[in-house]
């Protein structure tokens, strides 16, 4: 399993909803991320598998209630 993390600043009017689609090897999971609050470090999105050679997709969408970030996204083992 690999931890799934992003990291954004905070500002005003970003999303209390944005949402993180992780596409891994068990299929799909959405968290979501209140982005008013907890910027500036790691936020973690949670542990997946993933296949070795790649496939795997983290994906923030637009459909919120403010201003979604994703200054960085990372996976660790």
């Amino acid at each position: 399993m690999r931890r799934g993390s992003v990291w954004y600043r905070v500002a005003a009017g970003q999303a209390s909803n944005a949402s993180f689609v992780i596409r891994h090897a068990e299929g799909q999971t959405t968290v979501e991320v209140d982005q008013r609050s907890g910027g500036g470090r790691w936020v973690r999105l949670g542990e997946f598998g993933f296949s070795g050679g790649g496939g795997g997709t983290v994906e923030l969408s637009d459909a919120a209630d403010g201003y979604v970030v994703a200054d960085a996204v990372r996976i660790i083992a």
